[in-house]
């Protein structure tokens, strides 16, 4: 994200107004808590009055470890709350089945779980926001991979340029 995440929070706003806006029944934001893009997307549904649902690929300390900056981490918290979130593994480890796939892990089975948990809540209509610079990822399981599985899944895919929002803001990545 930009130095300053506020272009990126107004993008976001944005989107997910046209989305609320667009009244095609309940809506719920699905997504996890990581720095930027998650943490924005998850704080501008709760300020418009969507319920959402975090999910997390790991137990928060160790989800904060991985994806959470220290100045995110305030945030992080009030995002996941005190109460419990669904974690998908205790351990990081995929389940055993799963282990003869090469290069799949715990965050590509997390987009897929992300991805499936929205489909489950009864969907009529699936739209992904994606903050993105059109990149592939620092890794396995990123923003690339979520835009991939979701459009294979038929999902309207709204992408957010971070690119052209760091680019208004005078900062970059």
């Amino acid at each position: 994200v930009c130095s300053s995440d506020l272009n990126a929070r107004d993008a976001i706003v944005g989107a997910v107004r046209k989305i609320r806006d667009a009244g095609t029944g309940r809506l719920l934001g699905v997504a996890g808590a990581a720095c930027g893009g998650d943490i924005l997307f998850q704080e501008v549904c709760r300020e418009l009055g969507i319920d959402t649902l975090v999910c997390l690929a790991l137990p928060p300390d160790r989800y904060i470890a991985a994806s959470v900056l220290p100045e995110w981490v305030d945030r992080f918290h009030r995002v996941v709350g005190s109460v419990g979130v669904p974690v998908l593994s205790e351990q990081g480890k995929v389940p055993a089945w799963l282990t003869d796939k090469p290069g799949y892990g715990i965050w590509q089975r997390n987009n897929l779980w992300e991805l499936c948990t929205a489909l489950a809540q009864d969907a009529k209509r699936l739209t992904l926001v994606a903050l993105w610079d059109g990149l592939q990822g620092d890794g396995p399981g990123g923003t690339e991979h979520m835009i991939g599985i979701a459009r294979k899944r038929g999902a309207e895919i709204q992408i957010l340029d971070m690119r052209a929002i760091c680019a208004v803001s005078g900062t970059d990545r």
